[in-house]
């Protein structure tokens, strides 16, 4: 098979569909049967009524008879398109090119039967950005949920003045340190590896962070002041020299002490995160991502996709859907936010409920996950108010049980 970077795998050519022995017939009919196809690995969800036409590829994919089943994908072994009178039962089978959709793909094709299309969110960019630097999506929620992740929040933009005060009046000794510059948190690797606060031998802030350089997500270099606007500029290693330009406003510059000012000696590494990266956790994104590696904790089988936008044909913006995983062979959609609410009042609380709800009987999924990472639990008239639109929505369907988490 061949596998896309979302999880889909696709057969390399066409397989021959195996024959019955002696198959009894009563009439003169053509006989057929079924054939179940598991792939290895799969990532798809079973059954949920997806549409015959996902999961067949190729040219010919109109001669096959397709469905996806509890025990992988069922093939039915008589030929929709052109058999010829005397043909042998071979000659009357399809030679299917199958595919097994990874999660991504499973809900665009889902998406579909319901009249919408999907599109990454600004912070689901952000993520398979990350993401694919990283190698995985799994190394990114390691990442975000594992010792690193306290470091990690040093980087967040810092958008008030007692926010930068704070961080400037923080005990230092000249090389634990974090400076704003701009409104952009830079910070010495001693700093980092104090965030962190773990001594295990299992995990070293010194490799997490060399990683990160390696994969350019983060990158090394000096904060430097610029001898004629005065104005501190971070300049990473490949632009540093002994005669460098100011970033701000072009002037050349000697790299000596009065330079980095502190300390006197030699000067301090500083790190600087990747755009993206500062983005999705300075905006909340991390919190999905938290999540998410919540929800794969404990589970034998766990594979997701990024933040996704469902959109109808006049390109309107539906919903967004923070998370969308299949755990244990379960569906489970998330709202994921900093606090513990759907809205400010009862109608923000109905409109996001009803979204919700949408989008979860779309996707015949098992539970809606409301994830927070404020400690305080989710008020019952929230929980409420969702499970009343789940069960509107579902109408004759078995309505998705919601499901709640604290703390991420």
């Amino acid at each position: 098979v061949e596998a896309s970077a979302d999880g889909t795998m696709t057969m390399a050519a066409p397989f021959s569909l195996p024959i019955a022995p002696a198959p009894r017939i009563a009439d003169d009919s053509t006989p057929y049967w079924y054939v179940d196809v598991e792939f290895a690995e799969g990532q798809m969800p079973r059954g949920r009524s997806l549409s015959p036409s996902a999961l067949v590829a190729g040219s010919r994919a109109d001669e096959t008879v397709a469905r996806s089943s509890q025990d992988g994908i069922t093939v039915q072994t008589q030929s929709m398109g052109l058999v010829l009178s005397g043909a042998f039962v071979s000659g009357a089978m399809p030679r299917p090119v199958l595919r097994e959709l990874g999660v991504r793909d499973w809900v665009e094709a889902m998406a579909r039967r319901a009249g919408l299309t999907t599109r990454l969110s600004t912070p689901g960019q952000h993520a398979q950005l990350v993401a694919a630097r990283l190698g995985s999506r799994s190394a990114l929620l390691d990442l975000v949920s594992g010792p690193f992740r306290e470091a990690l929040a040093a980087f967040a933009l810092v958008p008030t003045a007692a926010d930068r005060e704070k961080i400037r009046s923080a005990p230092d000794d000249g090389t634990d340190r974090i400076v704003v510059v701009d409104d952009r948190p830079f910070a010495t690797f001693a700093r980092l590896e104090c965030l962190t606060g773990v001594t295990a031998s299992d995990f070293s802030a010194r490799e997490t962070l060399d990683e990160l350089c390696r994969v350019r997500r983060a990158r090394r270099g000096l904060i430097l002041q610029c001898v004629e606007c005065g104005r501190p500029s971070f300049l990473g290693v490949d632009d540093l020299r002994q005669l460098y330009d100011c970033p701000r406003c072009g002037a050349s510059n000697d790299l000596v002490q009065p330079r980095w000012r502190q300390p006197d000696g030699e000067p301090s590494w500083y790190y600087d995160l990747h755009g993206s990266f500062r983005e999705l956790i300075s905006t909340g994104g991390v919190v999905p991502l938290l999540a998410a590696a919540s929800l794969r904790a404990g589970t034998r089988t766990y594979a997701d996709c990024p933040e996704l936008e469902f959109v109808d044909d006049a390109g309107t913006t539906v919903a967004e859907i923070d998370l969308v995983a299949h755990a244990n062979r379960e569906v489970v959609i998330a709202e994921a936010k900093t606090s513990t609410g759907l809205g400010r009042n009862a109608v923000a609380r109905g409109a996001a409920a009803t979204k919700l709800a949408r989008i979860a009987v779309a996707l015949r999924a098992d539970a809606v996950l409301l994830a927070s990472s404020e400690d305080k639990p989710w008020p019952p008239a929230t929980v409420g108010v969702l499970e009343g639109a789940l069960k509107a929505e579902a109408g004759e369907l078995p309505a998705p049980e919601v499901r709640t988490v604290v703390g991420l």
